[in-house]
C-alpha cells in the first residue's frame, strides 16, 4: 500500500479537503513535502474557502484574491467568534468588525443558500449573546444603556464600526434579564427625538455633524432600534396575525439581494376576517424574508412596463415600495425638547419611553431623468431622479400619507447610496426624507433615514423612517393597499 505523500496530487488534495482547517498548520508541521505542499497550494487554499464561504469573485469581478491570505484571515475570524472571551473579542475588533464587514460585502446576493450568511446567523444569531454583546454593542449608545456587558469602545472608530455591523445585522438585542438593563430603546429614542440632533450640517439625516456626508452609524443603529420596537409593539397588538419585519441576523444586505415578488394578491374571501390582514403583511414583508407566507396568484393589480431609463438606473428605482414611518405626538416632541431647564449642547437627554404612532405606507416610484453626478457626489454611480405616490396602508383619507412625491437617489462621497426624497401635498412640499441605504447596491433591507419639516424647522416634527424594495413591478392607479389598523 503506498504512503500518504506517495499519492497523486489530486488524491493527496481530495484527503487534505477531509481535515478541519484549523488542524492543517499541525499537519504541515509533520514533514518538509507536507509544508510545501501545503503551503503552495493555491487550489488547496481556494478549494477550503468556497467550502466554507460564499464566492467572493461573484460581488467583486475585478479583484484578484489570494485564497491562502483570505482563508487564513476568515479562521482566524471563526476562532474569535467561536471563543467565549469577551476581552479577546474586544482587543481583537478591528480586525474582527474588518473581516465581517468585508465577509457581508462579498456574500452571496441569494441568502437562502449563502455559505457565509450561515457563517454569519452562527456567530450572531439569537443564542450567541457573547458576541451581540461584545461586538454589536460597544457604539456611544451603550454609555448609559444596556448590561454590564455591553459597554462602549473607547475609540469613535470602533465604536462607529460596532454600530455599523448592529445595522447590518438587522436584529436589535434587548437582554432578557430587564432587572440587569437599562432598556436600550428608551435611550435610542431619546436620540432619535432629540431636535438638537438635526441640523445642517447632518443634512437632517443620519450623517456627521461636518457636512461631509458621512454616514453617521451610530444615529443610524438608534433609528433602526426605535423602528424595530414600534414594529414589534404592532406585532403584540396584531396578535400573531402580523409579523416582525427584521428577524433574520444579515438579511438583504449583500449587494443585488433584492428578488422582485411575484404580483399575488389574496382573492376576496368574506368568510376569512384576516384576509386584508394577510394581504397587507404580504405587501410590506421584504423580499428576502423567511416567513412571507404562500399567497395564492389571482390577477394582477401591478403595471410591469419599464422604459429604457430603468435600464440606466443603478439603484432600481421604479416599483412598489413599502415604507415605515414613526412618530410622537408633537405635544410630547414639544415638551421633551423645549420645556424644562436647558442642559448643555453636548449632554444628551434623558430616555423616554413614551408611545408613538408607526404608519406603514406603499409607494409608487418611477425614474424621471438621469444625470451626472456633481462635485459634491461620489462619481461611479449617477443622480437618478424619481416621481411617485404615496398611500397610507391605515386609512385611504390619511391627509400625512397621501401625497405625490419626489426625489433624488446618489452616491456619497464615502461611497454609499444617499436617497432624499419630498412628499407633496396638493401641489406643496410638506416633508422631507435624508436615507441611507443598508448594504450594497439594490439590496433588500432598503434604506434608513430621518423624515422631518422640509423647511427645516428647528421645532421639528422629526422621526425616524425606512422603506425597501417590494415589487420590480407598479400597482395600478386603481388600486388601493389593504388597510391596516392604526396603533
Amino acid at each position: 500500500m503506498p504512503s500518504l505523500l506517495e499519492l497523486s496530487n489530486e488524491i493527496l488534495h481530495e484527503i487534505l479537503l477531509l481535515v478541519d482547517p484549523g488542524d492543517l498548520a499541525c499537519l504541515a508541521q509533520c514533514c518538509r513535502s507536507l509544508r510545501t505542499f501545503i503551503n503552495d497550494s493555491e487550489l488547496l487554499w481556494k478549494d477550503f474557502y468556497l467550502r466554507n464561504f460564499d464566492d467572493p469573485r461573484l460581488q467583486r469581478q475585478d479583484v484578484k484574491f489570494s485564497w491562502q491570505a483570505d482563508f487564513s484571515r476568515m479562521w482566524k475570524l471563526n476562532l474569535l467568534l467561536s471563543s467565549e472571551s469577551v476581552e479577546s473579542k474586544k482587543a481583537n475588533f478591528p480586525f474582527i468588525s474588518s473581516a465581517v464587514d468585508d465577509l457581508v460585502a462579498l456574500s452571496s446576493s441569494c441568502s437562502q443558500s449563502s455559505a457565509t450568511a450561515r457563517f454569519l446567523r452562527r456567530h450572531f444569531g439569537e443564542s450567541s449573546t457573547t458576541n451581540r454583546a461584545a461586538i454589536l454593542s460597544g457604539s456611544s449608545l451603550y454609555h448609559r444603556a444596556g448590561s454590564e456587558v455591553q459597554k462602549p469602545f473607547d475609540d469613535e472608530c470602533d465604536r462607529q464600526m460596532s454600530a455599523k455591523l448592529a445595522v447590518l445585522h438587522g436584529v436589535p438585542m434587548e437582554l432578557s434579564d430587564r432587572r440587569q438593563t437599562k432598556p436600550v430603546h428608551s435611550y435610542a429614542r431619546s436620540r432619535v427625538y432629540d431636535l438638537r440632533r438635526y441640523t445642517d450640517e447632518t443634512l437632517w439625516g443620519p450623517f456627521m455633524d461636518d457636512g461631509s456626508q458621512r454616514v453617521d452609524w451610530e444615529n443610524l443603529e438608534s433609528l433602526l432600534i426605535v423602528l424595530s420596537w414600534n414594529i414589534n409593539r404592532f406585532c403584540e397588538r396584531a396578535y400573531g396575525r402580523f409579523r416582525p419585519l427584521w428577524n433574520v441576523p444579515f438579511t438583504g444586505v449583500p449587494t443585488n439581494s433584492f428578488r422582485s415578488k411575484a404580483p399575488y394578491r389574496f382573492a376576496d374571501d368574506p368568510s376569512d376576517d384576516d384576509s386584508g390582514m394577510l394581504e397587507a403583511m404580504h405587501m410590506i414583508t421584504p423580499a428576502t424574508s423567511t416567513d412571507a407566507p404562500n399567497f395564492q396568484r389571482v390577477d394582477s393589480p401591478l403595471n410591469n412596463t419599464h422604459s429604457l431609463l430603468d435600464e440606466q438606473d443603478p439603484y432600481g428605482v421604479t416599483g412598489t415600495w413599502a415604507r415605515i414611518v414613526c412618530f410622537l405626538d408633537y405635544t410630547e416632541l414639544y415638551h421633551f425638547n423645549f420645556e424644562g431647564h436647558p442642559i448643555p449642547d453636548n449632554q444628551p437627554r434623558e430616555p423616554i419611553t413614551t408611545p408613538e404612532a408607526i404608519r406603514f405606507i406603499t409607494l409608487n416610484l418611477r425614474v424621471r431623468r438621469i444625470e451626472a453626478p456633481g462635485p459634491g457626489d461620489g462619481q461611479e454611480l449617477p443622480i437618478v431622479h424619481f416621481v411617485g405616490t404615496s398611500r397610507s396602508m391605515h386609512s385611504s383619507w390619511d391627509p400625512n400619507a397621501n401625497s405625490k412625491i419626489r426625489g433624488t437617489v446618489r452616491q456619497t462621497p464615502e461611497g454609499y447610496v444617499r436617497w432624499t426624497s419630498f412628499s407633496i401635498f396638493h401641489g406643496e412640499e410638506r416633508w422631507r426624507s435624508e436615507c441611507v441605504q443598508i448594504g450594497g447596491l439594490r439590496s433588500a433591507r432598503g434604506m434608513l433615514g430621518t423624515w422631518f419639516d422640509k423647511d427645516n424647522n428647528p421645532e421639528g416634527p422629526a422621526g425616524p423612517t425606512a422603506f425597501w424594495k417590494i415589487s420590480d413591478s407598479l400597482m395600478k392607479g386603481a388600486g388601493h393597499p389593504p388597510l391596516l389598523p392604526l396603533t
